[in-house]
């Protein structure tokens, strides 16, 4: 059986196949690794963490019911007490309510912050670094799922709140936590964290800053702020001008070409950043800012180029 390339490997080909082969700046360095991370980086998270899997904990994953799920999760914890992964699936399994599961969540992760105080890796020195520790990993999967859950029960500042931790825990930022947090930002419209966040970043320029950012102004009523992020938007996502371009056709032909892109979304595993695939991923992603902004759309389609 062939063996997987390291990410070392892939991002080295990457660099080749995007024609950086000579010297480069560490400016370039850093660009293109972020450009790596973004197109490709979650299949190598998940391989990492199927890697650190044993059979047991791969089976509950596999499981086709809850009851097997359980079973496993539990043969796994069994064999290693100290399986976040396993404890995860369990609570999953047993929650009796989304709130239930946030207590079980916080639980797991109580304890394992002891466990990694325990281990010398919560230290001082360390903070900022979480994830690329490798023992940090299975704690910030967790607290990432931690979060996804507050959002799914509308605690947008508790949310808020934990993200701005995990962000001060792993500044590098390799669960993508700065993009759900502006999000979060414009839905609670807290323009100062906003621009804080974007600053942070070095002002990234793409689909999951940008658009929020938008919106954002919009529900501000700083219209011009707002027109000049969906500039910029139009400017490193060029195919939203399809999206926009489809709101004056039928109903029908609108679901057709978004079902398209989606089928295309699922044969190819992931998207490519400032792709049409990458604009509905995001918005189905964050429904609860898009979804309850229909004057924004409304808007934005009157001032996108497609309309001009």
């Amino acid at each position: 059986m062939k063996k997987a390339k390291t990410m070392e490997e892939a991002f080295k080909d990457y660099l080749v196949e995007n024609g950086l082969t000579g010297p480069i700046s560490q400016k370039q360095h850093e660009e293109a690794f972020d450009r790596f991370m973004d197109e490709r980086g979650m299949d190598f998270l998940m391989q990492e963490a199927l890697e650190d899997m044993d059979e047991d904990l791969q089976r509950a994953y596999d499981a086709e019911s809850k009851a097997e799920t359980l079973k496993y999760a539990k043969r796994s914890l069994k064999n290693n007490p100290r399986n976040v992964e396993a404890e995860t699936l369990i609570a999953q399994c047993q929650a009796k309510s989304e709130d239930d599961l946030q207590k079980k969540y916080l639980k797991i992760l109580e304890k394992e912050e002891k466990n990694l105080k325990n281990d010398g890796i919560w230290e001082d020195e360390s903070i900022g670094d979480f994830w690329l520790i490798a023992e940090t990993r299975p704690y910030m999967r967790l607290y990432n799922s931690y979060v996804d859950s507050l959002i799914v029960t509308r605690k947008f500042r508790k949310a808020a709140a934990e993200s701005e931790k995990m962000l001060q825990l792993c500044e590098n930022d390799n669960l993508g936590i700065r993009y759900r947090l502006m999000h979060i930002y414009a839905y609670l419209e807290e323009e100062t964290a906003a621009q804080r966040l974007y600053r942070q970043y070095e002002e990234e320029n793409c689909t999951m800053f940008l658009l929020p950012l938008a919106v954002l102004y919009y529900k501000l009523d700083d219209l011009k702020t707002a027109a000049g992020y969906l500039k910029q938007l139009f400017q490193v996502n060029p195919e939203c001008k399809i999206f926009f371009e489809l709101q004056d056709v039928e109903p029908e032909k609108i679901e057709e070409a978004i079902n398209a892109s989606m089928d295309k979304l699922a044969e190819t595993g992931g998207y490519k950043p400032g792709s049409l695939e990458e604009f509905l991923v995001i918005t189905q992603e964050e429904q609860y800012l898009y979804e309850s902004e229909a004057s924004f759309w409304i808007w934005a389609m009157r001032n996108s180029p497609a309309q001009r």
